[in-house]
């Protein structure tokens, strides 16, 4: 656990070189894991300088990795957006009492062109879209959304509707392209774990902070095959990926996720000024969530 500018890096290189050259380890058993291809260029840049061949990777390569003896396609990006604009083209412009939120706009634009401009459109469907992106990236089936479909009221419960009926179109475009989109990279890739033989013995992940339901569960099924130690480092007061899937409880909830774990402390920051550390950090502990840090 560690505050920011406390040598978090620093501690991975010195937790490899020591499973190296005091535990025995050899360097294809070990494997880590960054959240950007930018901190994993930079880290396997570092362990390179000390000698360390490291395999380096994020958890979407990892996936890809896991599939790569599978015909693997990855769909455009924007592929989910353009469903959502075909739904609302072909689907909703007569079936208008489906989505009250834009009921208003169907009314008074002159064509589904319009419609699509507005921005009550735009917001509805960057709901949607983060909506069933996070649904994915916690590994929510479609009966687990007809199930908050099920529990929700009023307005939300035609908005739901729609995110089934487009979550069910998307996944079933994906099946008859024979292509996977970056969530399905790693959640396909659970299920090859069992099968791809493995050589981990030590599982490092840097910005843990920031893992995901779907991530936690490949973790998790990696160590379920290879009995690996897992060694992370994070910052709960730096999280930032939330709107896309970060499951903030896993990093702050570790020892419920991982049996037996150890906690240590990072708490000496070089980044920063006193002054301007005891300022942030009683800022972020008016969040009662946060997990207390003695920062100096």
């Amino acid at each position: 656990m560690a505050g920011a500018g406390a040598g978090k890096t620093l501690t991975i290189m010195g937790k490899i070189k020591y499973l190296i050259n005091v535990k025995g380890l050899k360097e294809e058993e070990i494997l880590c894991i960054s959240f950007t291809n930018e901190t994993v260029k930079s880290l396997y840049e570092k362990l390179l300088k000390q000698g360390y061949d490291i395999e380096v990777k994020t958890f979407h390569k990892l996936g890809l990795k896991l599939l790569n003896n599978d015909n693997i396609s990855i769909i455009n990006d924007n592929y989910l957006d353009f469903i959502i604009d075909e739904y609302f083209k072909s689907f909703i412009r007569f079936n208008k009492k489906r989505v009250r939120a834009l009921k208003n706009v169907f009314y008074t634009e002159t064509s589904i062109e319009n419609v699509l401009k507005t921005s009550e459109y735009k917001s509805l469907k960057k709901l949607i879209s983060t909506f069933i992106k996070l649904a994915k990236c916690n590994n929510y089936s479609i009966k687990d959304i007809f199930y908050i479909y099920k529990k929700t009221y009023f307005m939300e419960k035609d908005i739901i509707h729609n995110i089934l009926d487009i979550y069910m179109i998307y996944e079933n475009e994906l099946n008859s392209l024979n292509k996977i989109d970056f969530d399905d990279m790693i959640i396909k890739a659970i299920k090859n774990v069992k099968d791809a033989n493995l050589p981990y013995k030590f599982i490092i992940i840097d910005e843990f902070q920031d893992t995901s339901q779907v991530r936690y569960d490949l973790i998790n099924e990696i160590i379920k095959y290879t009995q690996a130690k897992v060694f992370v480092v994070g910052d709960d007061w730096q999280s930032i990926y939330r709107f896309s899937g970060c499951n903030l409880n896993l990093f702050v909830n570790f020892n419920r996720y991982f049996n037996n774990s150890e906690y240590y402390y990072l708490r000496y920051t070089y980044r920063n000024s006193n002054e301007l550390i005891y300022v942030s950090s009683q800022f972020i502990m008016k969040n009662k969530k946060q997990l207390i840090k003695n920062i100096e």
